[in-house]
């Protein structure tokens, strides 16, 4: 998965320490003023299993682009649950929807990019 991959690059790069509990990995940022926002932005996305799923379907998409309904197939989820969690990773600004006609395309927003790139630089 490519959150889990970017968790353990931050790991390695000491911006994330974790422990296991129950058996699920629990992320905490080494405070830093200049990442901890958007490191807790990522954290509380990876804690959250559905959109974590969710945007790990984007990130693997064969398209850059992909719609509501093709996540909901690949993921054997109902629509409604897939656009649920499309608008909270929207209104956190790690996904951008474009609409073309009559259908409405999903992508990883540029900022995720840039949060991304940035914490794996740091």
């Amino acid at each position: 998965m490519a959150i889990d991959h970017h968790a353990r690059v931050l790991v390695q790069a000491e911006a994330l320490t974790y422990e296991t509990q129950q058996g699920s990995r629990q992320y905490d940022p080494i405070i830093d003023d200049t990442l901890t926002a958007d490191v807790q932005t990522v954290i509380a996305v990876e804690e959250h299993e559905t959109k974590a799923t969710i945007l790990n379907a984007i990130c693997e998409s064969t398209n850059i682009q992909t719609t509501t309904s093709a996540i909901a197939d690949r993921l054997t989820y109902d629509t409604s649950t897939i656009r649920h969690h499309l608008n909270r990773l929207e209104s956190d600004d790690l996904i951008e929807r474009a609409r073309h006609g009559e259908k409405t395309t999903i992508s990883l927003s540029e900022n995720y990019a840039d949060i991304i790139n940035r914490l794996i630089v740091y």
